[in-house]
């Protein structure tokens, strides 16, 4: 298996990783889980990465938009209601 990786492609992942951190609750709180399990900086960002890239190629086999999870903890943010 090559150890090469594309630089722009990688780079490119990790900007999206951070901007996700930033933006979205569901990724600040996977972060925040990473961190606390003892991971650095680093790693954490690129266990979300990781995690949108399995997102994106599930998005791509099923043919489905993204969903932006719903973290909150209150019981009735919990429940979903499919029409």
């Amino acid at each position: 298996m090559p150890r090469q990786v594309n630089r722009r492609a990688r780079d490119a992942m990790m900007i999206a990783a951070v901007q996700h951190i930033r933006s979205v609750p569901a990724s600040k709180a996977y972060f925040d889980k990473k961190r606390a399990a003892g991971k650095t900086h680093q790693q954490a960002v690129r266990a979300v990465a990781r995690m949108l890239s399995k997102v994106l190629f599930s998005m791509l086999k099923h043919s489905e938009d993204y969903v932006i999870p719903d973290v909150s903890n209150t019981p009735e943010s919990n429940s979903v209601t499919v029409p």
